[in-house]
């Protein structure tokens, strides 16, 4: 079920994956307003009453059927020249009270669905128009605030987008384990494939908190992150080499090629020497420092 849920996610996402960041969510987020109240006023509704009177269907059906079986039972009984015990009767009527139920049930089902569908559903254009420009604000000016409380909620709203994503595209089981690796040059390996991949929340935990609140470039916290990162179509890492590693740190030199979505070129080789240490938590590599060489 899960793996078909996927399939249709995936089939709906490969469409927007043309669309740039910011502009993709911003268009599933008017695309989710148009929807829910739809869901809310008119399936939703319907499917309750579709439920509720197929519910009523099978539970009269169950009850007419037992209660045939009451009475064939009672007529054999007083055939045989006996009184039917009293449990019987308080049976038949606890069956005739669920019929009631149920119908009763369906009756308020229909007049629950012929109130929503006669509510707007459709929110007014001012809605729409006030959300995107909320959201095109929010995003822009993110760097502002710095790393206080608004900031550190519109992140995690983010990355929580950004997970729903890599989880209707991409198959998260061989990179999780190849994050988690203790061999330092496949953890890095592993973390420039979660940003081939986009899935940045995955990219983005691998990075120390030391990392992630003194870097320059990371001074807009997530947001920052994955517009830089936005701009890149795919990096290369043409080499790896572990200099140093000990039990709780290591420094691997690597070899990285971007490939700019601007002019759709390779750069010039970079060589970069990042500094690894080892989460005391999970006992996982993050990434503590990079440094350019010459």
């Amino acid at each position: 079920m899960i793996e078909f849920l996927q399939s249709i996610i995936r089939a709906f996402w490969e469409l927007l994956l043309i669309i740039p960041i910011p502009w993709r969510l911003l268009i599933v987020l008017l695309l989710f307003m148009l929807v829910f109240p739809w869901f809310v006023w008119r399936a939703l509704p319907w499917l309750f009453f579709i439920f509720s009177h197929l519910l009523f269907i099978c539970g009269k059906a169950l009850a007419y059927v037992l209660l045939s079986i009451e009475y064939f039972v009672t007529q054999y009984i007083r055939q045989q020249g006996s009184q039917p015990p009293i449990f019987i009767y308080t049976f038949g009527d606890l069956l005739s009270d669920i019929v009631r139920t149920f119908d009763e049930v369906t009756q308020k089902s229909k007049k629950i669905l012929d109130y929503a569908f006669k509510k707007q559903w459709l929110l007014h254009r001012g809605w729409f128009v006030i959300s995107a420009i909320v959201f095109t604000l929010t995003w822009s000016f993110r760097p502002v605030f710095g790393e206080n409380t608004i900031a550190q909620f519109i992140d995690r709203s983010v990355m929580s987008w950004y997970s729903i994503e890599g989880w209707g595209l991409y198959s998260r089981r061989s990179l999780s384990s190849a994050l988690s690796s203790p061999a330092p040059k496949k953890f890095v390996q592993a973390y420039y494939l979660a940003i081939n991949e986009r899935q940045y929340p995955e990219a983005w935990n691998c990075l120390s908190p030391k990392f992630q609140s003194k870097n320059s470039n990371l001074s807009g916290g997530f947001i920052s992150y994955v517009n830089w990162w936005e701009t890149v179509e795919q990096v290369n890492v043409n080499e790896i080499i572990l200099e140093q590693q000990d039990s709780n740190s290591a420094t691997v030199k690597i070899t990285l090629r971007y490939l700019m979505k601007t002019n759709k070129s390779l750069s010039q080789p970079e060589s970069i020497r990042l500094s690894l240490v080892r989460d005391a938590k999970t006992n996982k590599w993050m990434i503590n420092s990079s440094k350019p060489l010459s």
